[in-house]
């Protein structure tokens, strides 16, 4: 019974709002990550590029296509970029996928505000804000947290994966350095230092799914911190 639970909540309409538009993106990618579906069970949808719309059309075809079972695996994905570009009539046609949902699909949409969506469609989904990575900037307790880590024993590492567990803080920790890596990249890509890019990159990724598994799944947290903390040696600094 509880595996039923966890999978009806799984399947509940995604609409992520906030941040700008790479930020929503980012995260509806990393939700997709979490499932295993090939690329024939997973439907994108972008306004048009000229009009700056997407219309009923596009979404019935959406529709159409998720009525389908899966090509490969249990699930098919539906995304569409930047829901608040649909015209009312587009997001009225949305309503039927969500008022009669199968348990084959999973829908994320984006959208810059949930007040840009009709709200039929924000009472059938659960929101997620993101923030604007642009604006974040690392306090100085940040960075030294992340420079004591990076500097301390192989030992030292696993006594303080211990402690993010016991606290249960690993999620909130993962995040601030993923947003520290983030405005590192950032000011590095204005102003080249000592950072090698693509291993700052990398190191994102890492933590990015590192996040995603402490979210979808009951995986032993000690075990993940230790072996995200013993693999900072690998990430960006030289």
């Amino acid at each position: 019974m509880k595996d039923a639970r966890l999978r009806t909540q799984m399947h509940i309409p995604l609409l992520i709002v906030g941040g700008n538009e790479l930020d929503r993106r980012q995260q509806a990618d990393r939700q997709v990550a979490a499932y295993t579906v090939s690329s024939f069970d997973l439907h994108k949808i972008t306004s048009n590029e000229a009009k700056k719309s997407i219309g009923i059309s596009q979404i019935k075809s959406l529709i159409q296509e998720l009525l389908y079972s899966p090509v490969q695996g249990r699930e098919k994905i539906g995304i569409i970029y930047e829901l608040h570009h649909a015209t009312v009539e587009a997001q009225n046609a949305l309503l039927k996928l969500l008022e009669e949902p199968n348990e084959t699909t999973i829908l994320i949409a984006t959208a810059t505000r949930k007040e840009e969506v009709l709200p039929t469609i924000v009472s059938r989904c659960r929101i997620v804000t993101v923030q604007n990575e642009d604006e974040y900037v690392p306090t100085q307790e940040e960075l030294n947290q992340l420079d004591t880590i990076l500097k301390a024993s192989e030992g030292d590492r696993m006594s303080y994966a211990e402690e993010i567990v016991k606290a249960d803080t690993a999620k909130e920790w993962i995040n601030t350095i993923i947003r520290t890596l983030r405005y590192t990249l950032i000011t590095e890509y204005l102003q080249p230092t000592t950072y090698n890019l693509q291993l700052l990159i990398n190191a994102i990724r890492t933590l990015d799914r590192a996040h995603i598994t402490l979210e979808k799944t009951n995986t032993n947290q000690r075990l993940l911190m230790e072996n995200l903390l013993l693999s900072l040696d690998q990430m960006p600094f030289q």
